[in-house]
């Protein structure tokens, strides 16, 4: 689960639902038609592997903080997602991740700790069981297949500011929930909102943070389920202020931002050993994604463009300008699929663009309204809310 990150967000005048008319459903680059998820605003959307199911945070605020309950939609193949449901248990969540299937999820309940919904069949979900309880919990997240937590227990917000502790606790075979172990400590700045400082692969085998020395250091899973001690990808002098740090499906690439400094910088791992760093690019950035076969990093620079590169086996790309990104963009990131939202003076919208024949070239403007985008792993499917009608969206292709 990402750390939320906060957004400008301007509503567009003179403009009632944000939608614009596009080609009919198509299998290829075409995207559907904007269809209604929910008739209700919400943040912090997510999406499952095949864009079947869809979950988000009710509330009006468009911001990233903001608290309340978990609804979920589904899509039925062919035909239309049924009307949204709330997940029984999951009132006050702050922040939530979809296992790939759609079959299971992560809730950041505020105070209380982390729970886990289980689905049981089209959109009807299980009440919301605690599975980590405390009242400074943060940063959590879950491999794609659900079977593992990690977080940080931040501990009393007191002055000096104290280091976190990292914690990862794995599912028993019989469905229970063992007692969390500790694996290391944290960089204490890391409690705050604007920070990001841990990432978990989606495989479940990587797990990179920012430790208490200000090293950006990586373990990796065992086949026992036990973590290898800390190998260090990088030292840093003084607190490195991470402000984007995100890893590859199979956790073999890491990339991060240093809130704008350094531009963006990159790793890759070779069973427990961590390349020499380099640069994607040094341009100052505002936002950063990779891909998650590692191979595309996209980013929103200083100058308001929206950025892409490709790795392609050997050594990067020439960067390629996708347009314009306005200020502060939410960037959602597949293999073939890029969304993001520009917002500017007259608004915030919603653009995609797909790769196709090798080239990232299909560009859509999909909504005049756009908010917390995500793409479904397989880029077919993307979802939003409108900050124009207050409703949630999504086009398929």
């Amino acid at each position: 689960m990402r750390i939320m990150r906060s957004l400008a967000i301007v509503t567009a005048t003179g403009v009632s639902a944000g939608l614009l008319t596009l080609a009919p459903a198509q299998a290829g680059t075409k995207w559907s038609g904007p269809q209604e998820i929910s008739s209700k605003f919400g943040r912090a959307l997510v999406v499952s592997d095949g864009g079947r199911v869809a979950a988000w945070i009710r509330t009006n605020k468009a911001n990233s903080w903001s608290s309340g309950p978990i609804r979920t939609a589904w899509y039925k193949k062919k035909k239309k997602w049924t009307s949204s449901a709330p997940i029984p248990g999951s009132s006050e969540s702050t922040n939530l991740q979809l296992a790939d299937k759609g079959n299971q999820a992560l809730i950041e309940a505020g105070t209380t700790g982390y729970l886990m919904a289980q689905r049981d069949g089209g959109n009807t979900w299980l009440r919301a069981v605690s599975i980590v309880s405390g009242t400074n919990l943060g940063s959590g997240v879950m491999s794609g297949d659900a079977s593992t937590l990690v977080y940080v227990d931040w501990g009393a917000d007191t002055y000096p500011t104290p280091p976190g502790t990292l914690y990862y606790v794995m599912q028993n075979a019989d469905g229970t929930w063992p007692t969390p172990t500790m694996i290391g400590m944290t960089n204490p700045n890391g409690r705050y909102r604007s920070r990001q400082e841990l990432a978990f692969s989606n495989d479940g085998s990587t797990l990179v943070w920012v430790n208490e020395l200000n090293a950006l250091v990586s373990a990796t899973r065992n086949t026992d389920g036990t973590w290898t001690a800390p190998t260090v990808i990088k030292q840093y002098g003084g607190d490195p202020y991470m402000s984007t740090l995100a890893l590859s499906e199979d956790g073999t690439r890491v990339v991060w931002t240093r809130d704008g400094s350094d531009g963006i910088l990159t790793a890759t791992r070779s069973g427990t050993t961590w390349s020499d760093v380099s640069n994607v690019t040094v341009d100052e950035t505002v936002a950063a994604a990779v891909s998650p076969d590692g191979l595309n990093v996209a980013w929103a620079n200083s100058d308001k463009q929206m950025v892409i590169r490709r790795w392609d086996g050997s050594k990067w790309k020439k960067a390629k300008v996708l347009g314009s990104s306005g200020y502060g963009p939410s960037i959602s990131l597949q293999n073939k699929t890029l969304a993001w939202t520009y917002t500017g003076y007259r608004g915030s919208s919603l653009r995609t663009v797909v790769r196709k024949s090798g080239k990232w070239k299909i560009k859509k403007k999909i909504s005049s309204t756009g908010f917390s985008p995500a793409v479904s792993n397989d880029g077919k499917t993307v979802v939003w809310s409108s900050t124009g009608s207050k409703k949630i969206y999504s086009a398929k292709r």
